[in-house]
């Protein structure tokens, strides 16, 4: 049985999240990972797409599409990326401090930028599974802004430097 983080540290408040959860946690720990498929540049898009869900509406949509995948054999990238996802502009509503306007402006450059991703696919499903975990552990704003922090203002950043950062995150040890 899986053991959920404390209830001190960040909630999983909805039964989604604690499903989300476990799955991460499976996910994890398989043997053989998903083939990808897809171009560099679509990999690239759908990275950035990832980043940038936090401002989805709905990001939890967008999320349960790229579990479903991972959880089968092979992650169709363009697939995925046909579906259209809308990632608003500006500031919405939940905008209120400092940070988040920091964060908001980060994420609508980031959508723009070509910033390229270089790893193997063993590296990008763990960034997946990584972000994904942040994003349910924390308060969402610290894996963002370390984020920021390793790829703000490079062309090309590596999978495995931000693995590292967001290895900070997984005080769970879902990855040891």
């Amino acid at each position: 049985m899986t053991k959920f983080p404390p209830k001190y540290r960040y909630p999983l408040y909805d039964k989604w999240d604690r499903d989300c959860y476990k799955l991460v946690v499976k996910l994890a720990h398989q043997k053989q990972i998903p083939k990808i498929l897809g171009t560099k540049d679509k990999m690239n898009e759908f990275l950035r797409l990832l980043v940038q869900s936090q401002k989805m509406d709905n990001w939890r949509n967008f999320l349960r599409i790229i579990l479903k995948s991972l959880s089968s054999k092979q992650i169709d990238i363009p697939k995925i990326l046909k579906q259209k996802f809308r990632i608003p502009k500006g500031y919405e509503n939940w905008v209120v401090r400092r940070e988040h306007r920091e964060l908001s402006n980060f994420l609508d450059r980031f959508g723009k930028e070509q910033l390229q991703f270089i790893g193997s696919d063993k590296e990008t499903v763990e960034f997946i599974l990584r972000f994904t975990l942040a994003q349910q552990l924390l308060d969402w704003k610290g894996s963002l802004l370390a984020i920021k922090e390793v790829i703000d203002g490079k062309s090309q950043v590596t999978l495995k430097s931000l693995n590292k950062v967001l290895s900070e995150f997984d005080y769970t040890n879902v990855f040891e």
